[in-house]
């Protein structure tokens, strides 16, 4: 039997973007590991796993096994202080009998999935979520077992621990793949020498037909809004900005609604927040627990998509909707707009003007069909390249034995 592939950092389908990258990470193992079976690690924010977390993912891919990592925070500062010792004796230990150990232990490759990560942490908790996040992966490289990190997000960093940590596993790591040019030069500062660029793989995402995604919408132009929660407190002054600028486009007739779309189950409050302060009948939320492919069909049928999540504005390229996106953390939406060449469709977050705002909306607005083409040739484009990217990555894994990777393997 083939040795099983493991994709870990596998977030909840909770959010709909990370749920598009797992079920297309997984779509790459099998294209190219065929017959090797396919293994999750979940990343646990809180008690334990249950099968809804990956609804979309398992309905896609129902053959894919899930098995969690003990190592995890705990309840208490010193029930997380015990899982961090017990991660470090792990490492050092010979494996163990238990499903975690033996699976890891056992791959043939162990896949990070790509995402969000990577990045700045600005406290001693966050540092600790990163360790606990990227333990099978650390762990797999210290047993042997061939490594990589798909398509991910590397910094900015502006803390030292948060640079230290991100460079000492990513340093581990067989083949580092940063998914925009701007993560790519984070990566290879840290010292990281097998490093590849491929577009973020959702760019891959084949929706195959949604079959309705049963939400109703509304009859003639609407526009839909993206909101995301702040892991500090929301920012007010950003969506007093964005219902202005909602209002704005409603008085102008540029739509006749604007449905706020829940893209992510952590923005569930704040979106029907947000929808009762605007206090207008013709801002209405769109709360249904959808999936990645009914988020595409609700998008593209939409006139514009505005969003603070950067994969609202992936799916809505894709589905040839035009779109304003906000930057957050300076390289998220805005290295990968930069590698689409769509930086123009870009608004600073959280001060945005709302003149600037207005302007991209009516030149978008005049461009009609030719904005629409624009988007369909880049996100081809996209397409294509990240395509290309990912059969690079594979033959590069090829090259990876137990010393490293093969240095006639090229990786650039």
């Amino acid at each position: 039997m083939n040795r099983p592939v493991v994709v870990c950092n596998a977030f909840s389908d909770d959010n709909k973007g990370g749920s598009a990258i797992t079920q297309q990470t997984i779509d790459w193992v099998k294209r190219h590991f065929p017959g090797n079976p396919v293994f999750l690690v979940p990343v646990v924010q809180s008690g334990g796993y249950e099968e809804h977390q990956h609804r979309f993912t398992l309905r896609r891919h129902p053959d894919a096994t899930v098995v969690q990592s003990p190592i995890r925070a705990g309840h208490s500062s010193w029930a997380t202080a015990q899982a961090l010792a017990r991660s470090l004796a792990l490492l050092w230990r010979r494996p163990g009998g238990d499903a975690f150990e033996r699976t890891l232990a056992g791959a043939d490759v162990v896949v990070s999935k790509g995402g969000y990560v990577f990045v700045e942490r600005e406290s001693s908790a966050g540092l600790l979520s990163l360790w606990f996040t990227a333990f099978p992966l650390v762990y797999a490289a210290r047993k042997g077992v061939r490594t990589v990190v798909l398509c991910t997000t590397v910094g900015p960093f502006r803390r030292r621990g948060s640079r230290l940590l991100a460079r000492w596993i990513l340093r581990r790591v067989d083949l580092v793949v940063t998914r925009d040019p701007l993560s790519t030069e984070q990566a290879r500062d840290l010292g990281c020498a097998r490093v590849l660029e491929c577009p973020d793989i959702a760019l891959t995402f084949a929706p195959n037909g949604a079959g309705g995604s049963g939400q109703p919408l509304p009859a003639g132009r609407f526009a839909c809004l993206v909101v995301s929660a702040e892991r500090r407190k929301p920012d007010e002054r950003f969506l007093r900005r964005l219902g202005e600028l909602s209002r704005r486009m409603l008085d102008e007739r540029v739509v006749e609604r604007a449905l706020v779309v829940v893209q992510s189950e952590e923005d569930r409050a704040l979106s029907a927040r947000f929808v009762e302060r605007c206090g207008d009948p013709r801002i209405t939320l769109l709360g249904g627990d959808l999936a990645p492919e009914e988020l595409v069909e609700v998008y593209g049928a939409a006139e514009l998509v505005i969003t603070k999540r950067l994969h609202a504005g992936l799916f809505a390229m894709l589905a040839g909707t035009p779109v304003l996106m906000f930057s957050t953390d300076g390289v998220k939406s805005d290295g990968i707009l930069e590698q689409l060449e769509m930086s123009d469709r870009l608004l600073p977050y959280p001060d945005f003007s709302l003149d600037e705002a207005w302007r991209r909306i009516q030149e978008i607005r005049h461009d009609g069909v030719r904005e629409v083409e624009r988007i369909r040739r880049t996100i081809g484009r996209g397409r294509r390249e990240a395509e290309a990217a990912l059969d690079r990555v594979a033959v590069a894994l090829q090259g990876v034995e137990a010393g490293g990777l093969d240095a006639g393997v090229p990786i650039a």
